[in-house]
C-alpha cells in the first residue's frame, strides 16, 4: 500500500510538471 501511495505522488508530481511547462508555454506563446 506504501508503494502504492508513493508511485500515485509521483505520477502527481510528474503532471504538476507538465501542467506547469504547457500553461507557461501558453502563457508565453503570444510574445
Amino acid at each position: 500500500m506504501a508503494f502504492l501511495n508513493m508511485e500515485q505522488h509521483t505520477w502527481a508530481f510528474t503532471f504538476g510538471i507538465l501542467g506547469n511547462i504547457i500553461s507557461l508555454m501558453v502563457f508565453l506563446s503570444p510574445l
